[in-house]
């Protein structure tokens, strides 16, 4: 510490005193834990909830996907059994009229 005389005036770097200082530290501190708080009881819970959404949609996209790829499927076997039996009735009415013709 340095003992000053009346005639000489204290001399302060950019006007700032010990006092200042000292608010300004203990305020930087104050911010920091406050910070630290709000990190962990609101970002990291608003991250999480954010991921589990994000998470829940992907799931539904790949379920509706897959869905999708399951109706083409049997729309697909839906279409290849209406062919088969536009044959078959055909063929019964082809069958029906060669009879009708013999039967004449």
């Amino acid at each position: 510490m340095i003992l000053l005389t009346a005639q000489e005036p204290m001399e302060r770097l950019f006007d700032l005193d010990f006092q200042l200082l000292a608010d300004s530290i203990l305020m930087i501190i104050a911010i920091f834990v406050l910070f630290l708080l709000l990190s962990y009881f609101l970002f990291n819970p608003a991250r999480k909830m954010l991921q589990d959404r994000q998470n829940k949609i992907r799931s539904e996209l790949d379920d509706a996907q897959s869905n999708m790829e399951q109706a083409a499927k049997l729309k697909e076997e839906y279409e290849a059994k209406i062919r088969e039996i536009d044959k078959e009735a055909e063929d019964i009415l082809s069958d029906a009229r060669k009879r009708a013709l013999e039967n004449e």
